[in-house]
Parts: structure tokens; C-alpha cells; sequence
């Protein structure tokens, strides 16, 4: 039995042993199970126009997606189609008639025996399932700008129904209020920024790959500083190898007066660590690669790196 095959009869074991799920409860039991397992396909993210369509145009291997569990939402979509269709339900992969790019994002029309009609989007909410969020692009509207067809509150009582949250494990962005209020006490941008970056991950997951984690933090950084100190605030792609061997890394540089403060993602600890110029600089000398380097660590880096020759 294939990967997929095997997905589907153990989807419909857990309908059977929870019993009584309705139509939208196995949708969105799916929707976040796979959200927990998926990642996006870096090659894609940083591949050519040409590599781009190649992997978009690819959903005819399913089960070695499945297997692998890289995705981009073309094949997303299609799984969740070929999964829904095999449990009677009415899903279908659509492009998102928004989307003016020369390959157009896809995601998932239902059609629910209960007359609803909505749109799914587990390539867009993949970032939001790993940090344990609330989903922004489950039960989305048809029509253009709005109100979602189901409620946040229905979901909310869907999801303590399939466990995805509980009284001690409740959404992971509902306490960034605390991380809003907390930066209040500090003055500058660097000191905010210091302590967002050390406590940015509410919901540690060490498991989560680079442009989920990436995508993430993304957001909570659109939630917590102004559109003038994200100016100063960027995230750079970083990675070691070369080839199909790149092993990324998550960065973020802060620039100020004298440089820029630079901070890289450990996973062993779920935090953003600051390094100095001088580790940084031992760090590319031994294959760290950054791409897209801010005016400020390009300033700091050149000025380290005069230093060493004047001594």
C-alpha cells in the first residue's frame, strides 16, 4: 500500500475511533495534521524561473511527496484533493484568481453537503500550524474581502474537539500581547529587537524547517514593531554548501549608526542568538553565504575586515 493510501486509512480509523465528526471537523483534522507534517520546497523558494515551473507542474508523483513531505501548493492542494475525494467529500484544487504571477498560487475550494462553500489554504497556514497559531486561511470566502464562512469561534470549538489546542496549550500568537507590552519598556530599537529575537518562539518547535520558521517570525515581527523600525529591521537567507547540499539558516540584522547588530536562529535553544562582526566574520570564511546584505553589515563587515589588515 502506498504513503497516500496509507494516510487515508488512517484518517479513517481516527474518524471511527472519535466517531460523530462532521463534514468540517474531518476537513479541518486533516487541514492541520498535514500542516504538521509539510514543508515548502526551498528549491523552489530559490530556484529559477525554469526550476519553478518544473516543480509546480510536478503533482504527478503524489505518494513520493508524501513520502518526503516537501511541498509546494500546487501539490498540497492536489493531496488534499485526492484525501478528500477518497472520504467522499467535495474538494477541489483552484488557482487564486488574485494571483497576477506567471504561475499562479493554488489552494482548495469545498463544497460541503451543507451548501457551504469556502476556500482552504494549507501551503499559506503551514507556517501557522508549526508555531501552534490560530489559521489565517481555513473557511475563507469566495467572495473578495469578506467575512470569513466559518467563524473563528467555530474553529476554536473544532479544534479543542481534535485536540489541535486545549486549556493549557491555547494559540500560540494570542500571547504575543504580552511580548507587545513587555518591549514597551525599552527605549531603542536594538533593545526591543534584542528582546523580541531572544523570545520570539512562544511555541518551541525544533522540528520546524527553515521557510516555515522564517515565514513565521515573519509575521510576528509585522505585529509587534512599526512599519518605520521594520525599515531598519531584515531578514537575510544564509546557508552553508553548496548545490542541492545548502543547509539555510535563519538571520536577522538590525542596522544602527555604527553597523548592525546581527542575530542567527538556533535550534537547539528556539531563539535568535546575537553574534559579534568578528564570529560572523569566521563564520563566512568558513562557507557561511549571505545573501542580500544590508547597507549596515556590509558597513560593519568591511570595517572589521580593514581592521585585521592594519594589524
Amino acid at each position: 500500500m502506498s504513503r497516500l493510501e496509507e494516510y487515508i486509512e488512517e484518517v479513517k480509523k481516527h474518524i471511527e475511533r472519535v466517531g460523530d465528526m462532521s463534514e468540517t471537523e474531518i476537513i479541518r483534522y486533516v487541514y492541520i495534521d498535514l500542516g504538521k507534517k509539510f514543508s515548502f520546497n526551498l528549491k523552489f523558494a530559490f530556484g529559477n524561473s525554469k526550476t519553478k515551473r518544473q516543480i509546480y507542474n510536478d503533482t504527478s508523483d503524489l505518494d513520493g511527496i508524501m513520502e518526503n513531505n516537501i511541498i509546494v501548493c500546487s501539490q498540497s492542494s492536489k493531496i488534499l484533493e485526492y484525501i478528500f475525494k477518497k472520504l467522499d467529500i467535495d474538494v477541489l484544487t483552484v488557482e487564486d484568481d488574485t494571483d497576477e504571477r506567471s504561475i499562479r498560487h493554488v489552494n482548495n475550494l469545498v463544497r460541503q453537503k451543507d451548501g457551504k462553500r469556502y476556500i482552504i489554504d494549507l501551503q499559506d497556514d503551514i507556517p501557522n500550524i508549526q508555531s501552534h497559531s490560530f489559521t489565517k486561511s481555513f473557511g475563507l470566502s469566495l467572495e473578495r474581502n469578506s467575512p470569513p464562512v466559518i467563524t473563528r469561534f467555530e474553529l476554536e470549538q473544532i479544534d479543542r474537539k481534535i485536540g489541535y489546542i486545549d486549556k493549557e496549550n491555547y494559540y500560540s500568537d494570542d500571547y504575543l500581547y504580552l511580548l507587545k507590552s513587555d518591549i514597551g519598556y525599552f527605549d531603542t530599537l536594538q533593545e526591543k529587537a534584542k528582546f523580541v529575537l531572544e523570545n520570539i518562539d512562544i511555541h518551541e518547535n525544533k522540528n520546524m524547517k527553515y521557510a516555515e520558521r522564517k515565514w513565521s517570525h515573519e509575521r510576528i515581527l509585522q505585529q509587534l514593531f512599526s512599519r518605520k523600525e521594520l525599515q531598519k529591521l531584515a531578514m537575510i537567507d544564509c546557508y552553508q554548501g553548496d548545490g542541492e547540499e545548502k543547509t539555510y539558516k535563519n538571520a536577522i540584522v538590525i542596522d544602527n549608526k555604527e553597523g548592525a547588530d546581527v542575530y542567527l536562529y538556533s535550534i537547539d535553544e528556539c531563539r535568535y542568538k546575537q553574534v559579534q562582526i568578528s564570529e560572523l566574520y569566521d563564520l563566512i570564511n568558513q562557507g557561511l553565504v549571505l545573501s542580500g546584505q544590508t547597507y549596515g553589515l556590509k558597513k560593519a563587515l568591511n570595517e572589521y575586515s580593514k581592521s585585521l589588515e592594519e594589524r
